[in-house]
């Protein structure tokens, strides 16, 4: 009993962001998804939820209802069925946030090219052996001066 009660109360973080990303963690970790995708599908999960869902991951709230949980295996029912009904209950929530929300991301390559002398951009950087840059470099260039 005493390791459900630090395992279950030991995770309780000050934000209610990590508070929600554990959870997800717990209810979807073993889906097969890499940890870059889980915390993409639970940020997309969050911005998803009203304001009232939210405040159920607040310290307060969500330490309560871990407390809550720990006195419902303290009177005897099963800590696998207890935890269950969380994950369940959590999977509903978070997929019903991720229905409401989804995050584009827009993929752009280094692209190397050559900058004309005349674009704006290169009004100090006229020196011939910097024709061919990325533009990350002529913002070293524009910093390191």
């Amino acid at each position: 009993m005493a390791a459900i009660a630090y395992h279950t109360l030991s995770l309780v973080s000050n934000s209610d962001h990590l508070n929600f990303i554990q959870d997800f963690r717990e209810a979807f970790g073993n889906d097969g998804m890499y940890a870059f995708e889980l915390i993409n599908k639970a940020a997309d999960a969050w911005q998803g939820l009203t304001p009232t869902e939210k405040l159920q991951f607040e310290r307060e709230q969500y330490l309560a209802a871990r407390i809550a949980d720990l006195e419902r295996v303290r009177r005897g029912e099963s800590k696998g069925l207890v935890w269950a009904q969380q994950k369940k209950a959590f999977r509903k929530l978070a997929k019903r946030g991720q229905a409401k929300y989804t995050a584009e991301f827009k993929v752009e390559g280094m692209q190397w090219r050559r900058f004309e002398k005349k674009e704006p951009q290169l009004k100090r950087d006229d020196d011939p052996l910097l024709e061919y840059k990325s533009c990350y470099f002529t913002v070293l260039v524009k910093y390191a001066k």
